[in-house]
């Protein structure tokens, strides 16, 4: 997780895939913690942009939260596949991603889909996320992050006491990410 905040993703990316072989060994290739480490991965995968590699790592956590029936992990998947497919240019295909997302929210939660937040930018179900809406939280401090799953892996630390930046994507002209389709 350090290696991987310091932008040191290629450093971390052996160390994660080390936390993934060892999940599956001791837990079986099905197992909700496997998917968990290869979300892990595919988020390592997008900082170093290895997209390919990223929206693989996410189908294989996808299918095994598609065979525990966890529609909100499956919704979570489902968006990150689409900013993966996204970094890659296959904007339609992203395009059903994130539909396919949408659909699950609004099936478990009577039409009511996360919106972003208006302060941050996060996943929220009103005006403001949890985090902004927290005064515990240090606003003097914030985190910038490219996609508001990189908010949990900071938040299961227990350590970052500031609020967040969710940028919505990683600044990659070659990738046709020009600055204004980023939350600057």
């Amino acid at each position: 997780l350090i290696l991987d905040d310091r932008d040191r993703a290629a450093d971390a990316e052996p160390l994660y895939q080390r936390a993934l072989a060892i999940r599956v060994k001791a837990l079986g290739p099905e197992h909700a913690e496997v998917a968990q480490s290869l979300n892990n991965l595919g988020s390592v995968f997008q900082k170093q942009r290895k997209h390919e590699d990223a929206e693989k790592a996410y189908r294989r956590a996808l299918g095994i939260y598609e065979k525990l029936q966890s529609d909100s992990d499956i919704a979570f998947m489902h968006n990150a596949v689409g900013f993966a497919q996204m970094q890659q240019g296959r904007k339609d295909e992203a395009e059903k991603s994130f539909r396919k997302a949408l659909s699950i929210y609004d099936r478990n939660s009577e039409s009511v889909h996360p919106e972003l937040c208006e302060v941050c930018f996060n996943l929220a179900e009103g005006p403001r996320c949890t985090i902004c809406l927290d005064e515990r939280r240090d606003a003097s401090l914030i985190c910038v992050v490219e996609e508001p799953g990189d908010i949990i892996p900071m938040e299961r630390t227990h350590e970052f006491r500031g609020r967040y930046h969710v940028l919505g994507g990683a600044l990659s002209p070659i990738d046709g990410v020009d600055p204004e389709d980023l939350k600057l």
